[in-house]
């Protein structure tokens, strides 16, 4: 069983910045799940420039180009991609790089949400950033784990290659502004969890109980006979608990089998939650055999309310 919960972090330290890098072998995805996440003050520049990126690589040139990206969306934390393992590495520098020498438009600036776009702060604050991979990752954990890879080596070439361009300060006016929806009830984050899976791509994030969406597009109907199945499609994602099987002896293949889900399950939830402004991990293997509550789902259909009160009153 250990070969299947394998793990590797590491460090990677290249000329101007520093990559936190950690992957999980997920054997139920069949490509690479990558969430490259970003920590800066410019977060509506960010959310932006990954978008624009999404378009003109991914949409644009599509599957079948060199990139190998099948899907991605972005959050104003990061961008979450699709793509196969060979590639994972070189899409990870593809990014940064997008990032330090695009420049947007006037118009596109305008749904920064920004009043001051700061090239200069987006890019000193991206230097340091973390990828987080899970699913078939075998031969990344592999050169992961293994000091002096000449992969890794290459790699860290790669990102200390980069040229970062200079922008001037862009003031935007009559920017776009984010809505902020305040929830009646206070979500725990097992339910901000069910929320994030149902709203699917739609842009947005959680401050505190606070819920700051970016995109009004990007809204669509909350179907809530999908509902049940979408929360519980993600819960066996990583494999079903089951039960102790006749012939193991003292459940011990059981409880391995329960902690390979548990580990998988919850590097998932990582990703899902961080890249949505909040922390959550399941506990125990019962809260994932349990499913969905009824109260998570009538707290979910309420915030859904409060959101389309909120955009008719924008359109008023």
């Amino acid at each position: 069983m250990s070969a299947i919960t394998t793990q590797a972090e590491k460090n990677i330290n290249f000329k101007g910045g520093k990559l936190k890098i950690s992957a999980q072998y997920n054997k139920r995805l069949s490509n690479c799940f990558l969430y490259v996440k970003f920590n800066t003050k410019q977060k509506g520049l960010l959310f932006v420039l990954l978008n624009k990126f999404i378009h003109e690589k991914v949409l644009f040139y599509g599957c079948n180009s060199i990139n190998e990206i099948y899907n991605a969306f972005a959050t104003p934390n990061g961008i979450i991609i699709v793509c196969s393992e060979k590639k994972a590495y070189a899409n990870i520098a593809n990014i940064l790089a997008y990032l330090c020498k695009t420049k947007i438009t006037k118009k596109e600036a305008e749904n920064t949400c920004e009043t001051t776009i700061n090239y200069n702060s987006l890019h000193k604050d991206i230097m340091n950033f973390e990828a987080y991979i899970t699913g078939k990752t075998i031969h990344i954990i592999r050169t992961l784990s293994n000091s002096g890879d000449k992969k890794l080596e290459k790699f860290s070439e790669m990102l200390g290659s980069i040229q970062v361009k200079d922008f001037d300060i862009m003031e935007v006016k009559n920017s776009c502004e984010s809505c902020i929806i305040e929830p009646d009830n206070k979500l725990n984050d097992r339910e901000k969890l069910d929320f994030t899976l149902l709203m699917e791509t739609t842009p947005f994030i959680f401050e505190g109980n606070k819920l700051i969406l970016y995109d009004w597009c990007a809204v669509h109907k909350l179907d809530y006979e999908y509902m049940q199945s979408c929360l519980k499609t993600f819960l066996i994602s990583c494999g079903s608990p089951g039960s102790p099987a006749a012939n193991d002896e003292g459940g011990k293949k059981h409880k391995a089998k329960c902690k390979y889900i548990m580990e998988c399950l919850n590097f998932m939830c990582f990703i899902v939650s961080d890249s949505h402004g909040f922390n959550f991990k399941f506990n125990d293997i019962e809260d994932i055999k349990n499913g969905v509550s009824s109260d998570s789902k009538t707290t979910i259909r309420q915030l859904y309310k409060t959101m389309k009160e909120a955009f008719n009153k924008m359109c008023e």
